[in-house]
């Protein structure tokens, strides 16, 4: 989980994708990702640190590890998704952390997406 951190700060596509699944490819493509962490760094800084990491199975068969990261600026809610028969990645999520609610990320049954509150064919550029 922390090398697609490390990814996301060194602006490495290939490092960011490397175990996507090819669904979560098609999602994306390098120039909007680079476009669209050239518009969260100012907001958000670079990554820092990861918190404790949790996981939440899911009935459809996925899993679900959340991590809370402190970057420069902000903290910001990590997820990805992973089928629990194994397999590359299926999901990933980048939200603004808000302590006030306790629990991070989404709560529903997650499935191929980039984006929390994006459905599956959203752009994976968005994720930030």
């Amino acid at each position: 989980m922390i090398a697609y951190l490390y990814a996301w700060n060194e602006g490495d596509y290939a490092g960011w994708t490397a175990d996507w699944s090819d669904e979560m490819l098609a999602l994306s493509d390098e120039t909007s990702w680079q476009e669209a962490r050239t518009q969260a760094l100012p907001l958000t800084g670079k990554f820092e640190t990861i918190g404790e990491l949790t996981s939440e199975e899911f009935s459809n068969g996925f899993t679900k590890w959340t991590a809370v990261c402190d970057f420069e600026q902000v903290q910001i809610v990590f997820a990805i998704v992973l089928p629990n028969s194994g397999g590359n990645v299926q999901g990933l999520y980048m939200d603004p952390y808000v302590p006030e609610s306790g629990s991070p990320g989404p709560s529903t049954s997650p499935g191929p997406s980039t984006d929390a509150s994006a459905p599956a064919s959203a752009d994976a550029s968005a994720a930030a």
